[in-house]
């Protein structure tokens, strides 16, 4: 189900809880609302990796100039040509996570201080930092805006 990974922000909250990927990840796939259409991509993918909801991407044949002029300027931000490395990356970093969460229940959900850690019933747990400074967890360092990914065995 394309599920989207943050609120609509009308109700008065200080921060995301990841509620409805708590409730049916483990029994069902969740993808997210296409990233690099958002406000914040960057944000964004982040927000998927915490909650174990499958980033998604809208691409283009079309340069972003070309879509800008056009009757398709919504789709700006799509060229595939400006994509490919962020969605390259961003798929061979999480591509074992994603494989090892599948069908997993998340067990856990805890939120402070800019740092989201979520873990599921294999123990498997993404840390994820919002943060523009680096932290530590657990001995593990986690770079500003970035996320570690622990208990994949490898």
């Amino acid at each position: 189900y394309n599920i989207p990974v943050t609120s609509s922000s009308y109700h008065i909250e200080t921060e995301t809880v990841p509620f409805l990927q708590m409730v049916y990840h483990g029994s069902t796939n969740l993808v997210s609302s296409t990233i690099n259409m958002t406000e914040n991509p960057k944000m964004e993918a982040l927000y998927c990796v915490a909650s174990g909801t499958v980033p998604c991407f809208a691409v283009t044949g079309r340069a972003n100039s070309d879509l800008r002029r056009s009757g398709y300027k919504s789709l700006f931000n799509t060229c595939f040509e400006t994509q490919k490395d962020t969605i390259s990356d961003l798929f061979a970093r999480t591509a074992t996570y994603y494989q090892k969460i599948n069908n997993q229940a998340i067990t856990s959900y805890e939120y402070a201080d800019g740092i989201s850690v979520t873990t599921y019933q294999n123990g498997v747990t993404a840390v994820v930092n919002y943060t523009e400074q680096p932290v530590s967890y657990e001995g593990c360092e986690v770079a500003a805006m970035d996320f570690i990914i622990i208990g994949l065995g490898e």
